[in-house]
């Protein structure tokens, strides 16, 4: 127990630290670690700084999300893609919005619509759905018609969350 709170303690200092010495560099440091990487801003554009400050992924980012699954969502001109650590584009900037992967798909919007998308860009999910949140155990909740459903990772629809699971298996 005495281990857990003094590794804790230690977690805080070091993003203490770390703030401290890169607010004299940064406008904003986001604090929160995602594999390795912390996102940064300086006169609205972003990059990312590793746990020893240095910029890994340069400031010219429109805004950022997090790395999730290796690949982060990344705003250029107005557009969204992914890139991943080395900062190597990995599914082209194009799309009107994007969020994190979650189970190994990820939620992006073009021309108003909804999809997801896999790792390496192929679209998994048609842009059919008004919304949609995240994957989380096989499923997500989506927008269509008006009405909120559920859909598996292959975009069977579901009416309840209930029948997703029955038919995923997972225990309600």
């Amino acid at each position: 127990m005495k281990k857990n709170i003094l590794t804790i303690l230690l977690m805080i200092t070091s993003v203490c630290v770390i703030n401290a010495q890169n607010n004299q560099k940064y406008d904003w440091v986001s604090g929160a670690w995602d594999e390795g990487l912390t996102a940064v801003e300086l006169k609205g554009k972003y990059g990312f700084i590793d746990k020893k400050s240095t910029l890994v992924i340069p400031l010219k980012y429109d805004d950022v999300k997090h790395f999730r699954e290796g690949l982060c969502a990344v705003k250029l001109n107005g557009k969204w893609g992914f890139i991943n650590k080395a900062n190597k584009v990995i599914i082209t900037i194009k799309y009107d919005d994007a969020e994190n992967f979650y189970d190994g798909l990820a939620e992006v919007e073009l021309n108003g619509k909804t999809g997801f998308i896999n790792g390496i860009g192929n679209i998994i999910i048609p842009f059919k759905y008004e919304a949609a949140g995240a994957f989380a155990d096989g499923m997500a909740s989506v927008k269509l018609n008006g009405k909120w459903i559920y859909i598996d990772k292959k975009g069977k629809e579901y009416l309840t969350e209930y029948d997703a699971k029955k038919a995923l298996g997972i225990k309600y």
